[in-house]
């Protein structure tokens, strides 16, 4: 097995058994916690997404003009559901 080589070789191995897709999902949540934690010590913003507002705003300017192509169609159907 390769975690025995690398222990062989005096690397450090952790070895996770999981039981069911629970544990598999607490996994990603001890992770993604575990990340949020480290960042913050490095004083760096685990949340800052710099480019999605954006992108957001690039999607809402599309679909914006989706809707004004759809009030223009000559079949009159129900608008789809406005999105703000």
């Amino acid at each position: 097995m390769p975690d025995e080589a690398l222990a062989a070789a005096g690397l450090p191995v952790v070895t996770l058994e999981l039981r069911d897709a629970y544990d598999l999902g607490a996994e990603f949540f001890r992770w993604e916690f575990a990340t949020a934690v480290a960042a913050v010590s490095l004083q760096i913003d685990p949340f800052d997404e710099p480019k999605r507002q954006g992108v957001e705003g690039q999607h809402g300017q599309r679909a914006g003009g989706l809707r004004e192509e759809w009030e223009a169609c000559p079949r009159r159907h129900p608008p789809p559901p406005a999105t703000e």
